[in-house]
């Protein structure tokens, strides 16, 4: 939740009207199941 919290705040600079909007982008990989963890702490 820590980790959420932090993000949304980080986003909130981006994108104040809508903190929330890059949700979608950070969860998709996972929901999809095309990358592992490492593939994706290694795309980074």
């Amino acid at each position: 939740m820590r980790t959420a919290l932090e993000i949304t705040e980080a986003f909130r600079t981006i994108a104040p009207e809508d903190p929330v909007r890059y949700d979608f982008v950070l969860t998709r990989p996972g929901i999809r199941g095309d990358a592992s963890m490492d593939e994706l702490i290694c795309a980074n």
